[in-house]
């Protein structure tokens, strides 16, 4: 039986293999560019799921901070087990980040990006 650490291992080898697919290495850099000028002291993660389609994340980081925000981001993840079966489910291959959706504001950070399946 599959404990919350499995899945959430799990989904983060699998958005890791997504955004290192080499259609996705611009949006990729942008990401992690951004995600490197990041200091936070935590990570509240919504996530928004379009069957067939797209799973959405937006990463609500609070800055003042040491941690990793990408280790943030997958420790924060609610109902994994759910969001582990969606991702395998949809089986998405594009990793899509817009850096003008990107927003700074006084004491958060907040990184939207999603996940699509390849039509």
């Amino acid at each position: 039986m599959k404990t919350e650490i499995n899945y959430k291992t799990e989904i983060a080898n699998e958005i890791l293999r997504i955004i290192n697919e080499v259609q996705n290495k611009e949006a990729a850099s942008k990401f992690w560019e951004v995600l490197n000028k990041i200091k936070a002291k935590s990570c509240i993660v919504k996530s928004g799921m379009c069957s067939g389609d797209n799973i959405d994340f937006l990463l609500a980081f609070e800055k003042g901070g040491k941690n990793k925000p990408f280790d943030l981001f997958i420790e924060n993840i609610e109902d994994v087990a759910m969001r582990f079966g969606f991702i395998f489910g949809l089986k998405p291959e594009i990793f899509h980040f817009n850096t003008k959706y990107y927003i700074e504001v006084e004491t958060y950070s907040f990184v939207p990006f999603k996940l699509l399946k390849n039509a």
